[in-house]
């Protein structure tokens, strides 16, 4: 059986990448990683093609619109702690107005662990985010409170307690 060591990262489609990308590093202490353009693209498919793999047709429309495109930031991996990032896709058409996350289903919140709950609420406050919680304890014992991202995406803050449940 496998062992699962940790997540690798949380992927989150945007509508303005950039304000996305400078919010969970200016605000949240995230550190921008590495940015995979169309030109990486490009290079990792003629790097396959050099193996011998042929793309599938769905792969086929990636390179033809990297091919089309130079230079065009693609996803940007932003570091949240050792080996797990948050990846940031630029989406290049706007859809119609996005379902609100009470009309979704699948992505819920993204959780960041920290030290000390109330040192991290006071550098949010700082930093000109405001929660939309105080600190509070959740029915596992936790201490969190809530934000949210630039396009709606809910953060939970939390520190574990002697008495939270997950240990």
């Amino acid at each position: 059986m496998h062992r699962i060591v940790s997540y690798g990262h949380i992927a989150f489609n945007a509508l303005d990448a950039e304000k996305l990308i400078a919010f969970y590093c200016d605000k949240i202490g995230m550190k921008r990683k590495f940015t995979l353009t169309t030109d990486g693209i490009t290079e990792f498919f003629q790097y396959q093609k050099e193996q011998g793999i042929e793309p599938s047709e769905q792969e086929k429309g990636f390179i033809e619109f990297a091919e089309a495109n130079p230079g065009l930031p693609m996803i940007t991996y932003l570091e949240m702690a050792h080996h797990q990032f948050l990846e940031i896709f630029h989406v290049r058409e706007f859809l119609k107005e996005p379902a609100s996350l009470a009309d979704r289903y699948g992505y819920q919140h993204l959780a960041i662990q920290v030290e000390n709950i109330r040192d991290t609420y006071e550098e949010m406050l700082h930093k000109g985010v405001k929660p939309d919680t105080q600190i509070n304890q959740g029915p596992d014992y936790t201490w969190q409170f809530w934000i949210h991202d630039p396009e709606g995406n809910r953060i939970e803050f939390m520190e574990y307690s002697p008495l939270s449940l997950q240990l």
